[in-house]
């Protein structure tokens, strides 16, 4: 199911790539319900491979696919990192809630992971900040990030963590650069260490949205923060 113009934010479209007929139903009355109102489903897909054969690149930037996770989870996780490479904006809703499952999803690059417990009002808020700089953690996200003996924190220094914070605060690099009064290639140069600490640690962070992540995980930040 497809929906498009989604009024009142940055969102261009949503896709939901799910097996269960139920749950585009569903999606798709709260979609017209809560976003876009004038829109219509425009395709059903039960999977990602299917979506991605009738769409392999995104039109803009503004594009989400909303996918459900299964019991097959490998799968499903490879399907995250596949959307996410051809540019698309993943929130995975599911209803599984294994906190091993939903960081993994995080690290393939979704920038949201609901569990179906939680419901309407979250999953609206999820889509619309997922074409944003700052994604949406609901209950179960939350708790997965907030596990302290996930793994290896790499040791980021004060200036790394102040260029870090101002990122995420601001919609660019250069804006971000203003605000420290730098330059925008400083900030760039702070990432790309950050970037290499994470990486070095095992834990890559490729996108801003793994990186906001990274970030709460290891207390760097707070969900409050942002």
């Amino acid at each position: 199911m497809r929906i498009d113009t989604f009024a009142g934010c940055q969102v261009s479209r949503v896709t939901v790539v799910d097996s269960y007929e139920v749950v585009h139903a569903g999606v798709s009355a709260w979609l017209r319900e809560d976003c876009a109102p004038c829109a219509t489903p425009t395709a059903l897909y039960p999977d990602a491979e299917q979506f991605l054969r009738r769409n392999p690149i995104p039109e803009n930037g503004g594009e989400v696919v909303l996918l459900g996770l299964r019991a097959d989870e490998a799968t499903g996780l490879a399907a995250v990192r596949e959307l996410t490479n051809r540019g698309y904006r993943v929130v995975v809703y599911s209803h599984v809630a294994d906190r091993d499952v939903i960081r993994t999803a995080i690290d393939s690059g979704a920038v949201t992971y609901l569990t179906q417990t939680e419901g309407r009002e979250h999953l609206i808020k999820a889509i619309r900040a997922a074409v944003t700089p700052f994604p949406y953690i609901g209950p179960s996200m939350a708790t997965a990030l907030d596990d302290r003996d996930f793994c290896l924190r790499p040791v980021l220094a004060p200036r790394e963590q102040e260029v870090l914070l101002a990122w995420f605060r601001t919609d660019s690099k250069e804006l971000a650069a203003q605000q420290l009064f730098v330059a925008p290639s400083t900030v760039r140069t702070h990432l790309q260490r950050i970037r290499a600490k994470y990486a070095a640690a095992g834990r890559p962070a490729g996108t801003k949205a793994a990186l906001v992540a990274r970030a709460i995980q290891d207390r760097i930040i707070n969900i409050d923060d942002l």
